[in-house]
């Protein structure tokens, strides 16, 4: 029989992995600064076409908040570099979850609910497939990319 089940993705920290985290870094970095500049056009915009004084501490308002909201997501991300420059190589990062297809048959050992599957990932290839424990602070999904 088979069943979806929900399994756990771990990374190796290598050299490589490293790398293309950092590169997910900075594309989005740069794509950040860049929703900026275009919210700071289109505001400009938007005040010219604005009527009434309200209108314009409105926009403004509106607008700032966004901006403000890309800053503080530039800060996350200079946090989460720095996070990954300090973690050691072989470190397994929480990638997310995905589900998998299992297939059980009559005897086969069942997994107890306070464990789920893990599949760790060296370089783009399954390491390892193994029980981890369940972390319910995990169930919020906190990728690190």
């Amino acid at each position: 029989m088979r069943f979806v089940q929900p399994v756990r993705v771990k990374h190796i920290l290598t050299e490589q992995k490293r790398q293309e985290i950092t590169d997910k870094f900075t594309a989005r970095r740069q794509r950040f600064r860049h929703e900026q500049e275009q919210l700071k056009f289109q505001l400009q915009k938007a005040l010219r076409d604005a009527k009434t004084a309200g209108r314009q501490d409105e926009l403004r308002h509106r607008y700032k908040m966004e901006i403000a909201d890309r800053e503080n997501r530039l800060e996350l991300m200079d946090f989460k570099e720095e996070q990954l420059r300090t973690l050691p190589l072989g470190a397994e990062l929480d990638m997310g979850t995905t589900d998998m297809i299992v297939d059980l048959e009559v005897g086969d050992r069942w997994i107890d609910g306070d464990k789920s599957l893990a599949v760790v990932i060296k370089d783009g290839y399954i390491h390892e497939i193994k029980e981890t424990e369940v972390d319910d602070a995990y169930e919020e999904e906190d990728e690190l990319v």
